[in-house]
């Protein structure tokens, strides 16, 4: 570093030894000594990289898997006390974890401490003690167990006492159900009378009565006034329902709650999963709030005893909430920031930010926009007809990637994997792309059959290994390809459309409803694949979209997450300016996990 940059460094330093700077302070104090240096004026680098320096020296960094509190609260802590009783017990979190041990390999130590850390923050669910509300806010990674640590939180929350859990999902039934049945197995742990998932190891427990299914509260909603159970201070279990951000759904479950048949200061739990979508309201600052921030505000108010966490990733909307409207769904009282375990692959390791490198780069990719612009432009219309019936030549080099990915797995015959292609946000373009994917595989798949020698479809994949993994593996191409030859014989590579046309595309294409336990798919789709829903196995992706704003970057990135044992696999195609947006906006969302910063 130049020595006057050094000095102003040092400088900077002396002046605010004293306080704690804000990265405004820190900046305003910097350019202030720097102007008594003239010829300083145009090394932009040399301040970008002086500034950077200070405020990683300065600026204290918020530690993840900490609590950040209202101090100033008129709600007492209360699960100390619970916990000092000689009845206190937790037999729904220990058959949960148990469930995790035993049938998701997984430890729960991390998870448990997290789930106390949450609910010791909630309204004391007591009868006996005041009825208060509270609203806070889990911050974690896009895909870093987000579902696990509100799961946890709901079985821990039913233990204390909780009568009515209440779990907001998208505004997309597919969405919704994919949440159900998680909430299905590790919460419920019945279906259709038989013990499924935690169920298998509860002995003696009344099993949480379901408000929703398969239909939502639609279906249900004519007989809900008259035949569903109702949680009250008595019920041994808890109700529980999974509820669309739908305002038609959201106004009924609000008008069957709120009856006189229910006390109105039972203990409820409110968990607004992807809390930044749709729930945050987005009208003027005169105006009225949007329908279903207004339904989710009057569902807070139905009970005085209840506690509204929201979960999300990408926390940008909920923090700049009018917290001077207490009516409004700010995380006035606490905001836990999970921490991401060592396995976690998330956006800096992959992409870096303004101030490092990333840890491994290897596995990212850019597309060529100006070739693939000739075969479907980046920014189109939803009537777009993509006139060459062939696959793009770097999708077939990724969808033969994939099919090498899964073939070089360890241990993944019976494992799921899978392949995300988002190239359109306009169902009728992703089905064209739909089309020409699965036409490709199959004459991949026949290629690899039938007649190998001289194909260029085995061309294809022999150039995917060569480039992408032949360096990194003691296998030959001749290995390589007998692998590959016992993928394709085994019938688990296939194609999903994932839209709201996906059901005939489907039934067009012979493509079963259900995956298979250990299906390679390759799902094509936009915003409702790249949004929420959870792909098992991720190893290949192409992201070809034009987004700049970082809470939909972060939130597309469902290549975020856990790969045991295949992380080197993994590969991602993305447009040259998205790999650059991807290292600007890392540094916001680090900058929104430190609210000392800025």
């Amino acid at each position: 570093m130049n020595n006057r940059w050094t000095n102003i460094k040092n400088k900077v330093k002396i002046y605010l030894m004293d306080e704690t700077p804000s990265e405004k302070e820190i900046e305003d104090a910097l350019r202030t000594l720097a102007k008594k240096h003239p010829d300083l004026s145009e090394d932009s680098e040399g301040y970008e990289r002086t500034f950077r320096e200070l405020r990683n020296e300065l600026v204290p960094k918020i530690d993840e898997g900490i609590t950040l509190t209202d101090q100033n609260s008129t709600w007492k802590p209360w699960l100390s006390d619970m916990q000092s009783s000689d009845t206190w017990e937790t037999p729904r979190s220990d058959s949960y974890y148990q469930y995790l041990v035993m049938e998701k390999d997984s430890g729960y130590s991390t998870l448990d401490y997290t789930a106390n850390e949450i609910v010791k923050l909630l309204a004391d669910p007591r009868r006996n003690q005041p009825a208060v509300s509270r609203k806070g806010l889990i911050l974690g990674d896009v895909q870093s167990g987000k579902t696990r640590t509100y799961i946890a939180l709901m079985n821990k929350a039913a233990d204390c006492g909780y009568h009515l859990i209440i779990v907001l999902t998208s505004d997309n039934e597919n969405l919704r159900q994919q949440t159900q049945e998680r909430i299905d197995t590790d919460f419920i742990g019945w279906q259709d009378g038989i013990r499924v998932g935690i169920g298998k190891y509860q002995q003696n427990i009344a099993h949480p009565s379901q408000l929703t299914n398969e239909n939502d509260f639609v279906a249900a909603y004519d007989k809900a006034f008259h035949s569903f159970p109702r949680p009250t201070w008595n019920s041994a279990a808890p109700c529980v329902a999974v509820i669309k951000k739908n305002a038609s759904i959201l106004s009924k479950f609000n008008k069957w709650f709120d009856s006189p048949e229910f006390d109105k200061d039972l203990p409820v739990l409110i968990i607004d999963d992807e809390s930044d979508y749709a729930s945050v309201n987005s009208a003027k600052l005169d105006d009225s709030p949007t329908r279903i921030n207004s339904l989710i505000r009057n569902l807070c108010q139905i009970s005085s005893r209840t506690s509204y966490v929201a979960v999300t990733a990408t926390p940008f909307a909920n923090i700049f909430i009018d917290d001077a409207d207490e009516s409004d769904l700010f995380p006035q009282d606490f905001i836990h920031i999970l921490k991401s375990p060592e396995a976690y692959i998330g956006a800096k390791k992959l992409f870096g930010d303004m101030d490092s490198t990333p840890e491994d780069s290897s596995c990212v990719r850019e597309i060529d926009e100006d070739e693939l612009e000739s075969w479907l432009p980046v920014s189109h219309g939803k009537n777009y007809d993509i006139v060459d019936p062939e696959l793009d030549d770097q999708v077939k080099h990724a969808v033969c990637t994939f099919i090498n990915a899964c073939a070089l797995r360890p241990n993944a015959e019976d494992e799921q994997q899978s392949m995300l292609i988002h190239m359109s946000r306009f169902t009728d373009v992703q089905r064209q792309i739909a089309d020409r994917v699965s036409s490709y595989l199959r004459q991949v798949e026949n290629a690899v059959r039938f007649h190998a020698d001289g194909d260029p479809r085995i061309d294809d994949l022999q150039e995917a290994f060569e480039s992408e993994y032949y360096t990194s593996t003691d296998i030959s191409w001749g290995m390589m390809f007998r692998r590959i030859k016992r993928l394709v014989q085994s019938s688990r590579l296939r194609v999903r459309l994932v839209n709201s046309d996906s059901d005939d595309w489907s039934l067009r294409n012979d493509v079963p409803p259900d995956l298979t336990s250990n299906e390679c798919t390759i799902f094509i789709g936009g915003n409702q694949l790249s949004r929420g829903m959870t792909l098992n196995g991720l190893i290949c992706s192409v992201f070809y979209r034009k987004v700049t704003a970082s809470d939909t970057l972060l939130q597309m990135g469902r290549w975020f997450g856990y790969r045991p044992n295949y992380a080197d696999l993994q590969r991602i195609w993305l447009l040259p300016a998205s790999v650059l947006d991807y290292d600007t906006h890392v540094l916001s969302w680090k900058s929104s996990r430190n609210p000392r910063a800025g």
